[in-house]
């Protein structure tokens, strides 16, 4: 063999395992870029607590605090007032999804306690007159199934509700009344009951803190 194929080949077989070096050190090693950061796919988290505040037929004036499980879920706990007594209100509200025009469907059991209307009445019409305080005791509990349209963001928005509510109202106290007006001590009567079902709405606001 020539001396100068002999060369070339011993100078060959001395660089090739500085080359192989190079080579797996290029794929091997860290790349000089910096790692790119997982993007967060996840949704914003759900906020839970809020108030809501309220007015409507039969509800009255309703002040409430509001738990959100879920996205879809809504439940609420409310102290009222109808202008006659103080009440109390329960509710669950589900939303199919969420956007700037949310609709949904919500429903309510409430009750307020006995009151008394004929001084209302009488504040209203400007009478002292007896025939406004026959029914001076009224309770009477509620149950709301109303469709709704929410406007407004995830932590604000306002709201309107329409559609049904089933009202069982009592009167207590109806044979002293009656005994009173009539000045017959000896009468006797049960204290009457109304049930019925009636078209309902009512606007509110809510909003979520946490």
């Amino acid at each position: 063999m020539r001396p100068w194929i002999r060369g070339a080949l011993l100078s060959l077989a001395l660089s090739a395992p500085a080359l192989a070096q190079t080579s797996a050190g290029v794929e091997a090693g860290p790349s000089d870029a910096p790692a790119a950061e997982a993007v967060d796919l996840a949704a914003p988290s759900t906020p839970h607590f809020g108030l809501s505040l309220d007015v409507g037929i039969p509800d009255g004036a309703v002040l409430s605090g509001l738990f959100q499980p879920t996205d879809w879920v809504r439940l609420s706990v409310g102290l009222g007032y109808n202008a006659i007594s103080p009440g109390v209100r329960v509710g669950a509200t589900f939303t199919p999804f969420h956007f700037v025009i949310t609709p949904s469907l919500t429903v309510e059991a409430g009750h307020f306690f006995v009151g008394d209307p004929g001084s209302k009445f009488n504040l209203l019409v400007g009478s002292s007159g007896t025939a406004a305080n026959d029914f001076e005791h009224i309770a009477y509990d509620y149950g709301n199934l109303h469709l709704g349209m929410e406007i407004g963001g995830a932590r604000f928005s306002g709201f309107l509700h329409v559609g049904l509510s089933y009202v069982h109202a009592q009167v207590h106290d109806f044979q002293a009344a009656i005994q009173k007006n009539t000045g017959d001590a000896t009468l006797e009567a049960e204290d009457p009951s109304l049930r019925f079902t009636i078209p309902s709405v009512k606007l509110g606001l809510l909003f979520f803190f946490g």
